[in-house]
């Protein structure tokens, strides 16, 4: 059996990446690969009890930045003692130690993965990442990334064109996220939402990162224009509570509906008429590939590697005019005329099927 330690910075639900690998991990042969995680800090992810039933050992370690000192010993002594055969680290440059002491411990493959491209960064952030970069290069024996523009980020665009960043789509259950009617009246009804409400939709964590202060703003600015519009919000996170504020405070509570984490993104996708992904920085932007998937007509911002875009439907609002209300809407209004597509068959093709995929990781993994 092939040993395989994972370093995540948690399990918890909604977070995008986590819930990238449970693919996975659903479609490999769990017979073959035995597979244990470390989390940093206490808290117990949503998804632990879901890895644990299939045998994976979950180790709690210190963060970095509460006792540095005490964060390595954790990771070295799990990574000593573990006999790892693929340790695979998926935090960018902050997994530098880890690579270093997987090297030093004998692990035979192991594996750096970049999540992000070019997130907003103080200039002591930037000297960090500059070091540890160095030290990861030099350490790992794979570089991995969600997307090219993650590669280039992390990795440098030379690598990318040199073909030594090995790109592993954030790839899905297609067929889950098909289109239907029928779901899609559900889950209206259950809202209370008729066939004439326009329903924009975003998934996500209420995080900095993902911009929900920016895309109260364009709902609120739609609103004018479309009385009969509604904002479906899934996912959950620190900056909740400060968003229902504001939300209050506009007096547009009733037609804002936050819905929490939830285990049925693909059948709420059906009830939505445009997906809104403001984000100021994305690795690559896994609910875009769902849209898609599910036929759903998505507007992103210019900070959103445009490698997402499969389907001839999806919208970029550019950098430049990022806080320009007015040109949401206008995309919004676009989106709506170009309504669902069928796009599997294209999702397919580039490379978005976990169970094609998920082979593919397989193969890295027993070092083919």
């Amino acid at each position: 059996m092939i040993r395989v330690l994972q370093i995540f910075s948690s399990l918890e639900k909604g977070g995008g990446i986590q819930n990238v690998f449970k693919n996975y991990y659903s479609h490999m042969n769990t017979d073959e690969f035995k597979i244990d995680f470390i989390v940093h800090g206490d808290k117990i992810g949503e998804l632990e009890k879901w890895f644990e039933s299939y045998g994976s050992k979950i180790y709690h370690v210190s963060p970095r930045k509460k006792n540095p000192i005490k964060n390595i010993r954790q990771i070295a002594s799990v990574i000593k003692n573990g006999n790892y055969d693929v340790v695979h680290c998926r935090q960018d440059y902050h997994g530098a130690i880890a690579m270093w002491l997987s090297k030093r411990y004998g692990v035979k493959i192991r594996i750096i993965h970049s999540h992000r491209a070019y997130p907003p960064e103080k200039l002591h952030q930037k000297f960090v990442r500059i070091i540890e970069t160095k030290i990861v290069k030099k350490t790992a024996t794979h570089f991995m990334a969600c997307g090219i523009l993650a590669g280039e980020w992390l990795y440098g665009k030379k690598a990318v064109a040199e073909n030594k960043v090995i790109v592993l789509n954030n790839a899905t259950e297609l067929d889950k996220f098909v289109y239907s009617k029928e779901k899609r009246d559900k889950i209206r009804g259950l809202y209370s939402l008729d066939e004439n409400a326009v329903v924009l939709g975003h998934v996500g964590r209420f995080t900095e990162q993902k911009n929900h202060d920016l895309l109260i703003n364009i709902f609120y600015g739609y609103l004018k224009e479309c009385p009969n519009a509604y904002l479906m919000l899934v996912g959950d996170g620190a900056l909740r509570k400060s968003i229902e504020k504001k939300v209050n405070n506009l007096g547009i509570e009733k037609n804002v509906l936050f819905l929490g984490v939830r285990n049925d993104v693909p059948d709420l996708l059906n009830a939505m008429d445009v997906f809104v992904l403001p984000s100021r920085y994305e690795g690559l932007g896994n609910v875009t590939i769902e849209s898609q998937a599910n036929g759903l007509p998505v507007i992103c911002s210019g900070f959103v590697p445009h490698e997402v875009a499969i389907s001839d439907n999806v919208l970029f609002v550019e950098k430049g005019k990022y806080t320009d209300i007015l040109r949401w809407v206008s995309a919004i209004d676009k989106a709506l005329e170009k309504g669902r597509s069928n796009n599997i068959e294209a999702l397919r093709k580039a490379g978005y099927d976990i169970t094609i995929e998920a082979k593919k990781l397989e193969e890295i993994y027993r070092g083919d």
